[in-house]
């Protein structure tokens, strides 16, 4: 995230935003749960050893890997919890977004990139940008940079070689 938070909203106070309509969290319970269940399952088979090795580890990754809150969606706004600073998050209204999109990361977690009035970014990584883009998609899918840019194309005249 950005060192300079924009929209600083107090932990304590997101209790009186309501309820959350969906919760995206770091520890990816689907990964870990397949790899268990495969891990399983190659007990029945010959390479049994593959399933010894990854059945410690994905019980060791589901024990200690933290899961903690990372975006709070709720009726009118979602909050970005900050992953070193627990005190303070951002709150961000969807009438405030100009533009929103999900880049896949390079080395670790996946990016999200949210324009906000007078060309600020905001930025925070994800580990979980599926559901993240499904929850946005289904909330505010005209503000999607890819969607804008079509917008943009789709509306521009066609100009032909020989017209001036």
């Amino acid at each position: 995230m950005n060192e300079e938070l924009l929209n600083q909203f107090p932990v304590e106070d997101v209790e009186q935003l309501g309820t959350a309509k969906s919760t995206l969290t770091t520890k990816p319970y689907v990964a870990i749960y397949s790899c268990m269940i495969i891990s399983v399952l190659l007990f029945l088979t010959p390479t049994w050893p593959l399933g010894v090795l990854m059945l410690p580890l994905s019980i060791f990754a589901l024990w200690k890997i933290p899961n903690e809150k990372r975006v709070d969606f709720f009726e009118d706004c979602f909050v970005i919890y900050h992953p070193k600073r627990k005190d303070i998050c951002q709150k961000i209204t969807y009438e405030e977004i100009v533009q929103w999109k999900v880049s896949q990361g390079k080395t670790g977690a996946d990016e999200f990139a949210i324009e906000i009035a007078d060309h600020k970014y905001i930025t925070a990584p994800t580990f979980n940008s599926v559901k993240l883009y499904k929850t946005l998609n289904n909330i505010i899918p005209q503000k999607e940079a890819s969607y804008i840019r079509k917008q943009k194309v789709k509306n521009t005249p066609i100009k032909w070689p020989w017209k001036k």
